[in-house]
């Protein structure tokens, strides 16, 4: 009895720990890509070290005006 009780609790922990540090990597994920998309999509000074914007906004690619 005891034994497939504490079976069953680390299964409990196992998947706990499993979908944690799932929704701490999709966390990660998402607050990247809002970063990311906010510096392509702003002139943001700490974006323009990088030359993102500049890169991205003008140069090789074509401007539809």
């Amino acid at each position: 009895m005891s034994g497939k009780l504490e079976d069953s609790y680390d299964k409990f922990i196992w998947f706990l720990h499993q979908s944690c540090l799932f929704s701490f990597v999709a966390l990660l994920l998402i607050v990247g890509f809002v970063m990311f998309s906010s510096y392509v999509a702003f002139d943001h000074p700490s974006g323009d070290q990088y030359g993102l914007s500049e890169s991205l906004s003008g140069g090789q690619l074509p401007t539809f005006e």
